[in-house]
């Protein structure tokens, strides 16, 4: 018991001595630690890419408000191996101009916004110029909001419950921040004033001269290393699907003005076709169409952002 109560006492003494030395030293070596630490928060943010940088270099092209014709033609439908949601072919009016971005978003420009915790998904397609896929649109609209706030715009998403696996989303229209484009909207600028199946001609030789598909690459790519569509936007044929707005529904027949969809339904829309689709050329065609489940993500689809310049 004895050696007991003069270890303690040892113990105790050895902890008063390191006490009192940090006492006497506190003020230097606090003000050096300090100093150490803030310099090491500086390399860690000079390694990491400058947010405000990568926004400002996400190229947006300017697509003027106009009128086209949606889906596909039904006296072709058969040639172009065509699918019956495509029809009927209707008249489409997008009344305001239309700020689109030139490049798929990035694996950069999403880990930059987002973070990098979701690599595990896209590790094997990882690049920082490749563009973000296996993200869901629950994910996507809450990048589309935090890029906006970033950028000093208004988000345009709201939801019923932001905690919510699955919450109500709700468009502000009358935002000024980025959002994804409506089907309609990505058709119209996809097609850029063209009317074949692929906005560089009918074949899959004109497809493939322009765009990457499983005939052509065996990985994915760098965005905006292929031709541009006539108004300025790379691979929206090809590359990968790109997540859209609206819920996936039956088309009208009637001329409508900015349509945004149905206003519930099971899958949400998306365009555009996948670098892994071999010989399967139908795949690409603008006015093709595709559903998946908002919770849902697919290792070959992924998205573009749109802002709209004036309320529409």
């Amino acid at each position: 018991m004895a050696k007991l109560l003069a270890f303690v006492v040892v113990a105790v003494g050895f902890l008063a001595s390191l006490v009192g030395l940090y006492q006497a030293f506190a003020p230097a070596d606090r003000g050096l630690y300090k100093i150490a630490l803030n310099a090491w928060a500086k390399v860690r943010r000079s390694r990491m890419p400058d947010i405000t940088t990568l926004i400002s270099t996400y190229e947006l092209a300017l697509v003027p408000a106009g009128t086209f014709i949606m889906g596909t033609d039904h006296r072709v439908a058969a040639a172009q191996k065509a699918f019956s949601d495509e029809l009927p072919q209707h008249p489409v009016t997008i009344s305001y101009p239309l700020l689109v971005g030139k490049r798929l978003v990035t694996q950069r420009l999403w880990e930059a916004i987002m973070g990098a915790s979701l690599r595990e998904r896209y590790a094997v397609d990882s690049g920082p110029n490749r563009p973000i896929v296996g993200i869901s649109w629950f994910e996507v609209v809450h990048f589309c909001n935090a890029i906006s706030t970033h950028a000093g715009l208004t988000p345009v998403y709201g939801f019923s419950d932001a905690l919510a696996i699955e919450p109500t989303v709700i468009w502000d229209q009358a935002a000024d921040g980025f959002r994804l484009p409506t089907e309609a909207e990505w058709e119209y600028f996809a097609r850029a004033g063209t009317t074949s199946a692929f906005w560089s001609g009918h074949s899959s030789s004109d497809l493939n001269a322009t765009e990457w598909t499983g005939d052509n690459t065996e990985h994915l790519c760098d965005v905006g290393l292929r031709r541009p569509n006539p108004w300025g936007l790379y691979d929206v044929n090809g590359l990968v699907g790109e997540w859209c707005w609206d819920w996936y529904g039956p088309y009208e027949a009637a001329k409508s003005v900015d349509p945004s969809g149905p206003t519930n339904g099971h899958g949400r829309v998306w365009r555009g076709g996948k670098w892994i689709w071999r010989h399967r050329p139908e795949y690409y065609r603008s006015a093709d169409r595709d559903q998946m489940l908002p919770v849902n993500n697919d290792q070959a689809v992924g998205f573009r952002i749109v802002r709209s310049p004036t309320s529409p």
